[in-house]
């Protein structure tokens, strides 16, 4: 593409999202917190009241120690279910330990609910397919997540948990493995496809954590919503007790540790920020 091109499709692209941040309701999202402890290791649930959640942060702890994992997910159930809720789940085969955290969302208008992808019988990293994004038009965003390790009666521990996307290609790439690389495991993603104009400055950031336990980088302000993660442990796997990817406060928060959080492992977000 020739270097006038080039240059008259982003005056498009610059005068259509001025359209768009125009004509809008106005696009100061909501910020939205839950925090919970659940005693008994049972998922935590809310009502969304019509929510739209763009994930911001998720944030979950085991109380008593490290454990492997059976279940984990933050995930919204927008429309599809008996009503509309918001599903928290971590857990080990017998589901019984306390976990805290926190989840938090921006929401946003109603014409942009979540869309779905599921797949079962993966095995180390699944590719999902979801319709292909324009370029220039669309915006991938997080918002919310699934994972479940298929074996009955098996719990396992974790090596690395990802969620990779690629829109532009109509790929998002998974990870729930141990170090075995072939556990199967199933996953559903929910995520909203927004206008370029609305959602902008996608990036990435990515770094390596020497001691363990947790990392944080400043971002350039702005509301940062979630587009995809990586976390992994660099020399093992292990039981774990924290995972956590948070973009509050114009920071990338990560922690990611067994019980003594002194095992070295890298961390990848990509993220895009709302236009105010």
């Amino acid at each position: 593409m020739s270097r006038p091109v080039r240059a008259h499709r982003r005056l498009i692209v610059r005068a259509l999202a001025a359209v768009v941040l125009a004509a809008g309701p106005g696009f100061g999202a909501e910020i939205v917190t839950r925090t919970f402890d659940v005693p008994s290791g049972n998922p935590a649930l809310w009502y969304l009241s019509g929510d739209v959640p763009a994930l911001v942060t998720a944030d979950l702890m085991f109380r008593n120690g490290d454990h492997h994992l059976k279940h984990f997910g933050v995930v919204p159930h927008d429309g599809t279910g008996p009503s509309t809720d918001y599903l928290v789940q971590f857990s080990d085969l017998d589901g019984g330990d306390r976990y805290s955290g926190t989840v938090r969302w921006a929401d946003l208008w109603q014409q942009n609910l979540p869309r779905s992808v599921a797949r079962g019988g993966c095995a180390g990293t699944c590719r999902l397919t979801i319709p292909r994004l324009a370029r220039w038009q669309q915006v991938f965003v997080l918002s919310g997540f699934q994972l479940s390790f298929s074996e009955a009666g098996t719990d396992r521990h974790v090596r690395e948990i990802a969620i990779v996307p690629s829109p532009y290609d109509g790929l998002v790439d998974v990870t729930f493995t141990d170090d075995s690389g072939g556990r199967p495991f199933s996953v559903e993603l929910r995520y909203l496809v927004l206008p370029y104009g609305l959602a902008v400055g996608e990036n990435i950031r990515q770094g390596s954590v020497v001691g363990g336990g947790n990392s944080e980088v400043a971002i350039p302000a702005g509301q940062a919503v979630l587009q995809g993660f990586r976390l992994r442990f660099s020399n093992s796997d292990h039981h774990l007790e924290r995972f956590a990817v948070d973009l509050h406060d114009n920071r990338i928060r990560t922690h990611w540790r067994d019980g003594d959080a002194n095992d070295p492992y890298t961390w990848w977000v990509s993220y895009a920020t709302l236009a105010p």
